[in-house]
C-alpha cells in the first residue's frame, strides 16, 4: 500500500520486526490476515491482526498490517490510530519510516495536508533517501499552499462602486504613463476604503514602476 496516486505499490507485509519475540498463535494470526489481504478480503484480514493483536498488543507486524487492511476499507481514522502506534513499535528506523508513510498517505486521503506533510517529514528522517516520500511530501506542501492562495482569494472582500471607478481612473493615469500618480491616487483610496486592497497586485505592480520612473508624476 506504500505510495499514492498513480505510485501505489503492493503492500510491504514481509516487514521488519527483528529482536520481537512472536507466541505461535500471533504468527497464525497474522499469516492468516496476510493471505487474506492478498485475497482482497480486507475485513477478513483485519480480524486476523486484531486476534493477533489480542495475544501480543506489541506486534509491530500486525499493528502495520492491521492499519493496512483500515486503510484498504477507506477507514483512514481508523488506519491513521493503528500507523500512529506502529511507529512508535517500529524496532528499526525503516519500519518506522514505512509506519509514517503510510500514516501520511491516511492524512492526504483526509485532505489534511498539513498532518500528511509532517507524517512524511518524519519517514524522511528515518529513510532520506526514500524517493516516493519525498514526491509525496512534495504533493503535500503543493496542496497546502494552493489552499492557502484559495483562502486568501475567498477573504478578499470585492471591490466597492468607489474602488471600481478609483481603477478605472488609475487605468487612465497608467495609459498617459503617470506611474507614480495612479500608485499615489490607489494609496489615498486605501485610506478610503478597504475594499481597495482588492487590487493590491496592481497596486504592487505600479510601485514596481514608479520606483523607475518617478519623473512621470
Amino acid at each position: 500500500m506504500k505510495g499514492f496516486f498513480y505510485m501505489l505499490l503492493i503492500i510491504c507485509i514481509p516487514v521488519l520486526g527483528m529482536g520481537q519475540v512472536f507466541t505461535p498463535k500471533v504468527k497464525t494470526y497474522t499469516r492468516e490476515g496476510n493471505r487474506s489481504y492478498k485475497a482482497g478480503s480486507f475485513v477478513d484480514a483485519e480480524v486476523s491482526y486484531k486476534k493477533a493483536l489480542e495475544e501480543e498488543a506489541a506486534d509491530f507486524k500486525a499493528r502495520f498490517n492491521l492499519g493496512n487492511s483500515l486503510y484498504a476499507q477507506e477507514r483512514y481514522d481508523d488506519a491513521i490510530k493503528e500507523y500512529q502506534q506502529a511507529a512508535g513499535l517500529g524496532e528499526d528506523k525503516l519500519s518506522q519510516s514505512l509506519a509514517y508513510y503510510n500514516l501520511g498517505n491516511s492524512f492526504l486521503n483526509k485532505k489534511d495536508y498539513r498532518k500528511a506533510a509532517n507524517a512524511f517529514k518524519d519517514a524522511l528522517k528515518r529513510n532520506p533517501s526514500d524517493m516516493d516520500t519525498r514526491y509525496n511530501l512534495a504533493y503535500a506542501l503543493e496542496q497546502l499552499k494552493n489552499n492557502s492562495d484559495q483562502n486568501k482569494d475567498d477573504d478578499k472582500k470585492d471591490p466597492s462602486e468607489f474602488a471600481k471607478k478609483l481603477k478605472a481612473q488609475a487605468d487612465e493615469l497608467v495609459k498617459e504613463k503617470k506611474y507614480q500618480a495612479a500608485f499615489d491616487l490607489m494609496q489615498s483610496g486605501l485610506k478610503k476604503d478597504e475594499t481597495v486592497s482588492y487590487y493590491n497586485d496592481f497596486i504592487g505592480r505600479l510601485k514596481e514602476v514608479s520606483g523607475v520612473d518617478e519623473s512621470n508624476k
